[in-house]
């Protein structure tokens, strides 16, 4: 079964939903470059609500597949079975996540939900 790509349902998403802005942000540092600043990540608005709807983006573990698959050569997770809708938080950690599997940094899920339930505006 197809689902089509990634980015066509982002898109078309995109045009349907309207953006949420988060009421959470994650601070982090890098560990590569302990001498600079905290970083703040702050979520899209229109990534916040394909997430919040469910049904357009891809299981976290497609991208930890698709690590291990060469350039040029056809991915898993543009075409997964999108996942169901999540709540705020989970939608927060699925960037924090991508983010891990990217830069190869073990997270615990549980320390990332009591870290964002620690930086939730008011």
């Amino acid at each position: 079964m197809t689902h089509g790509h990634l980015w066509d349902r982002l898109a078309e998403a995109k045009t349907r939903l309207d953006p949420v802005q988060s009421k959470y942000r994650v601070l982090f540092e890098d560990p590569a470059t302990p001498d600079e600043p905290a970083k703040v990540l702050v979520p899209d608005p229109n990534f916040m609500a394909a997430a919040l709807e469910g049904d357009i983006l891809p299981p976290i573990e497609t991208y930890q597949r698709d690590r291990g698959v060469p350039d040029g050569q056809p991915k898993e997770h543009p075409y997964a079975e999108p996942i169901g809708a999540m709540t705020e938080e989970e939608a927060i950690e699925y960037p924090v996540l991508f983010i891990a599997l990217v830069k190869e940094v073990v997270v615990n899920p549980t320390a990332v939900s009591v870290i964002l339930l620690t930086l939730k505006l008011s």
